[in-house]
């Protein structure tokens, strides 16, 4: 019962404060002085004219106190050098590895302030140390009529981290945002909300829910149009006599136990070659924007447009394989951001073309190496807090 008091902190107070604003407008305040003068103090009657003058000069007076004071010291309250992160597990450990990054460069380099919520139990292996993290419960592990409850958990934690740290922007990156998060948008305005979606959004269920927030952080491939999240990596060197060869086909899916593989690379690959599958090495943990990526023969990965992007920083010749249920705007950015980088689209049931595609993988990669046009993504705080306007906040 105590928990469930505490879950509901949040919305008594919207409560309590919408309730204190219909107290306070002037409808209000009239009809409950005739209600007095005419109903329970007939006396007061002949009194009427003054108390009607005293009821204006008080309104007046308190409104413009509200207007000129409240607003200016509530906005004034956020802190610019604070960024509260909220990292999803739908995708598996994508978002987390991508909040790790801006994190880095927001904490480390920046010397600033970073909040950083996540329902992923290995989350301090991708953050940085003086990051301030707040494990959450997955909601997708919670009973369906347990949901409810989970949502309003959320609103407290959040509730009690935007009035704690006063971060004055807020990214949330997850496929769908929790109605928990939607709520606290509107009940915290001036803190700026922005949802990370590498991809955008093509979904009319999903851009339903895009008004909650300021704007739509999206990341490409191509020269100066979006906001890029990875930077340079270093200059790629040649180290490994064995062929090693990324296995991320499971990059940006949720993790499933005694799930089995759709596709068995050490099948199709010589059994002379290293296969590293993603997370499995702690040399290749995380993915984004690591220095050993350059070590790699080569990398077979999904349409994951920050992985992609952090291979081609790297220089490392790339396999992309795509199915039925990729999104056709996402595989035409792919297309259009990689016509010039050494990068292979292949159809992942098309066995026969994937043989193909992994022996030029394999024999072509130092000719593919050397043909790159030197991809040098920019680093995502550019232009991360300047991304397109949307919304109605």
């Amino acid at each position: 019962m105590a928990s469930r008091r505490k879950a509901m902190t949040v919305r008594e107070r919207q409560l309590s404060e919408e309730l204190q604003r219909i107290r306070s407008t002037y409808s209000f305040q009239l009809g409950l002085l005739l209600t007095e003068t005419f109903v329970r103090k007939p006396w007061r009657i002949l009194l009427f004219p003054f108390l009607f003058i005293a009821l204006n000069f008080r309104f007046l007076r308190h409104r413009n106190q509200n207007t000129t004071g409240t607003d200016g010291e509530h906005q004034s309250s956020t802190d610019a050098n604070c960024v509260l992160l909220f990292s999803t597990s739908e995708e598996g450990i994508a978002s987390l590895e991508r909040c790790g990054l801006i994190a880095k460069e927001w904490a480390v380099e920046r010397q600033n302030k970073v909040v950083v919520i996540s329902s992923h139990p290995a989350a301090n292996r991708y953050l940085p140390a003086d990051a301030i993290v707040y494990p959450i419960n997955d909601p997708k592990k919670e009973k369906q009529h347990q949901r409810g409850e989970w949502n309003a958990r959320c609103e407290n934690l959040l509730s009690s981290i935007l009035e704690t740290y006063r971060p004055a922007n807020a990214l949330f990156d997850g496929p769908f945002p929790y109605r928990g998060v939607v709520n606290i948008t509107e009940y915290y305005p001036n803190t700026v909300w922005r949802w990370l979606r590498p991809e955008g959004l093509s979904n009319d269920a999903l851009k339903s829910r895009s008004s909650a927030f300021h704007s739509i952080v999206k990341f490409c491939l191509e020269g100066g149009d979006g906001a890029r999240l990875l930077s340079r990596v270093g200059t790629p060197t040649k180290t490994d006599i064995k062929p090693v060869i990324l296995d991320g086909l499971g990059y940006g899916h949720k993790e499933k136990a005694n799930m089995p593989r759709k596709i068995d690379l050490g099948r199709l690959l010589p059994a002379a070659i290293h296969i590293v599958e993603q997370g499995v090495e702690q040399k290749y943990t995380p993915l984004l924007n690591n220095q050993h990526l350059s070590e790699l023969t080569a990398a077979v990965v999904p349409p994951n447009i920050e992985l992609i992007s952090s291979l081609l920083a790297a220089n490392v010749p790339t396999l992309c394989l795509y199915n039925e249920q990729t999104s056709t705007e996402t595989m035409a950015m792919l297309r259009r951001g990689c016509a010039r980088e050494a990068v292979l689209f292949c159809q992942e049931h098309d066995e026969h073309q994937l043989r193909v595609n992994l022996s030029t993988l394999l024999e072509s990669n130092e000719v593919m190496r050397t043909k790159g046009y030197g991809f040098e993504p920019a680093m995502v705080s550019q232009q991360l807090f300047k991304s397109e306007h949307h919304g109605t906040n």
